[in-house]
């Protein structure tokens, strides 16, 4: 079954040029609107460029085939995850495979060279996905299972997380998330050995000579230059980069290494031979305050732009290599994760898509249950990404783009925002009180309570499920 792709294609973007990104100008409600763009929970607006395509929970990376027809989609999210293929002629997914708690995928997702096989990490199931890929269609195979006790016989959960293949299409590189360790699989034995690495290692990169792999370690700020060539995987080096490093690209030459930074907003800049490091800001503007976070990395064909997907800020940036500066930024959807960049066109998962909206209908919230119930009833599950796919824009045109990801972040004024805009300005709010809730939904607690902007029909929890609650907000004014 195919799923229909949403027709939102931005077009001239044309608003005034504001400075600062924290909310968004637009006093509406949170969620999907009609028009295809969005209003976030806390207030920044999504006005995704291109054709959009509907995908399944949380995506956070994406691969294309060796023939360029079709898009691997790896879904990570609370509820059921997902494979998913998206036909890059139509934009439509053809294909998704399915897997229910306790099955699981996660970041780690690369094709054979060859293009006839993809692999796809399954963290908390400690093994490899693999399937076959023929006219058009994946099927899955045997998994790899990777070592679930140490030598002394303890149980451990390496925890894949992303992984890469060698040019010749022999051994697959493997971020044990878990075990602060990298693992090499021979494709043709199964063998797999394993070596420690840096803190909390996410994604791989391998060089074009198939010698070293390039190992992020998120919680350490460095990267870990393995040696994959002798029997054992050995660190060679090790480099410090940003803040918290999540994706990298190489130059084709393999000499220029990119890391994104998530922490400090940055793009790490590794000669690969000399292990040194100098960065480039993808921040919207110097001195904004830390939030950006960039995750994903792509380069185009002749490796003169480098794209960053800003997941803070919505938007791509797009690096002018010759200057190592942002020459301008495209609004996206929301909470973009990765990129792939393919004859001319960009294609970036959004994580979060559009948001969620309301919950659809009573049902039971719990998507482990197995009591029958409504779809997507909970909350952490009911938000559904998307692929955004564009020409990159450029001269004025990008000039628009990058007015309208400010005009989507900038804060909302037209109402006498009590939220102040920069820190130390004052404020009418002299106290905060919180009130920590599980992860419910307003209507699903007090949909059917008769006071402020609830709906009753979509309320899951009455008088005797939430008493404290309901309660309390009988006496506070609703406006």
């Amino acid at each position: 079954m195919k799923f229909k792709t949403i027709p939102v294609i931005i077009g001239t973007l044309s608003c005034a040029l504001v400075s600062g990104a924290a909310f968004a100008a637009v006093s509406t409600f949170a969620g999907p609107h009609e028009d295809g763009s969005a209003v976030t929970p806390v207030g920044m607006r999504v006005t995704p460029t291109g054709q959009q395509t509907s995908l399944g929970d949380l995506p956070l990376n994406s691969a294309i085939s060796a023939d360029g027809k079709r898009l691997a989609v790896t879904n990570n999210g609370q509820g059921t995850q997902s494979l998913q293929l998206v036909d890059l002629a139509d934009h439509e997914v053809d294909q998704t495979i399915s897997y229910k708690s306790p099955e699981s995928l996660y970041m780690g997702l690369v094709w054979s060279p060859d293009g006839t096989r993809l692999y796809a990490s399954a963290a908390a199931n400690s093994k490899i996905r693999t399937f076959s890929y023929s006219g058009g269609k994946l099927a899955e195979g045997a998994p790899i299972q990777l070592p679930t006790t140490t030598p002394a016989g303890k149980a451990l959960n390496l925890f894949p997380a992303g992984l890469a293949i060698t040019p010749d299409g022999k051994r697959l590189v493997v971020a044990d998330q878990l075990a602060d360790a990298v693992s090499v699989v021979d494709l043709s034995t199964g063998n797999v050995s394993t070596t420690p690495a840096g803190h909390r290692p996410l994604s791989v990169t391998v060089s074009p000579d198939g010698t070293t792999a390039f190992v992020t370690n998120q919680g350490a700020s460095d990267l870990s230059a393995v040696d994959i060539t002798g029997a054992e995987p050995k660190v060679s080096r090790t480099v410090t980069v940003g803040l918290h490093p999540n994706k990298s690209v190489l130059s084709k030459d393999g000499r220029t290494l990119y890391v994104a930074n998530g922490d400090d907003d940055t793009v790490s800049v590794v000669d690969t031979a000399a292990g040194t490091s100098s960065s480039v800001s993808v921040a919207p503007e110097k001195g904004a305050p830390v939030g950006t976070n960039p995750t994903g990395l792509a380069l185009d064909e002749a490796g003169h732009r480098l794209f960053v997907s800003n997941s803070g800020n919505n938007d791509v940036a797009v690096v002018d290599l010759a200057r190592n500066t942002v020459a301008g930024v495209v609004p996206v959807g929301w909470y973009p994760s990765s990129l792939v960049f393919s004859g001319g066109t960009l294609h970036v998962t959004n994580a979060k898509g559009l948001g969620a909206g309301p919950n659809n209908g009573p049902g039971h919230p719990n998507p482990e249950s197995t009591a029958p119930a409504a779809e997507n009833q909970y909350s952490g599950s009911m938000i559904v990404g998307t692929l955004s796919s564009f020409s990159v824009p450029e001269g004025g045109q990008l000039q628009k783009a990058t007015e309208q990801v400010k005009n989507n972040n900038r804060p909302d004024t037209t109402g006498g925002n009590i939220i102040p805009r920069q820190p130390g300005q004052e404020s009418p709010i002299k106290h905060v009180i919180y009130v920590v809730k599980e992860n419910r939904t307003y209507d699903q607690v007090l949909g059917s309570l008769g006071k402020g902007n609830g709906d009753p029909s979509l309320n899951l929890f009455g008088d005797e499920s939430a008493p404290n609650m309901r309660a309390l907000s009988k006496t506070v004014h609703h406006d």
